[in-house]
Order: C-alpha cells, then structure tokens, then sequence
C-alpha cells in the first residue's frame, strides 16, 4: 500500500504543476483504483476526460469504476487476482 500512497503524492505533484496534464490524472486514477479508492479514481478519470475527451483510455476506467461500484464483488475478485 505504501508503494501506491507514493504512487497518487508523485502524481498529485505532477498535477499541481501541470493541471491539464490529462495523463498524469488518469495514471493517478489507476493508482487509486488499485488502492480501492474508487471514488477518487472516478473524479480524477473524469477530469482527464473533460481535459481530453479523446481519451479513451480514462473513459474505459472510468466505466470499469462505474461496474465496480455497482458490483463490488466483481471488483472483489479483481483485487484478488
């Protein structure tokens, strides 16, 4: 877990200095999802989107969070594997 708290304060500091860094909040979203921070990772997947809504990449991440919130033992499993 400490790697992945890392992780979110590296990105974070990259988006202060660069706030529409689309990448750097979809990474940091990632890392959170990883944490189980599932909320945050929709907020910051969602920020990427509005900075570039050619990113599908944070679109696909940000359904995925979506069918996990509504299915937590989906996500449940996931987290095992």
């Amino acid at each position: 877990m400490g790697d992945l708290q890392s992780a979110v304060a590296d990105y974070s500091k990259s988006i202060s200095m660069d706030p529409h860094n689309s990448i750097a909040h979809l990474n940091r979203g990632q890392v959170k999802r990883d944490a189980s921070d599932l909320n945050g990772a929709i907020e910051d997947f969602n920020t990427a989107i509005q900075l570039d809504q050619n990113n599908t990449t944070a679109q696909q991440c940000l359904d995925l969070c979506n069918i996990y919130k509504e299915y937590p033992e989906l996500y449940k499993r996931v987290l095992e594997k």
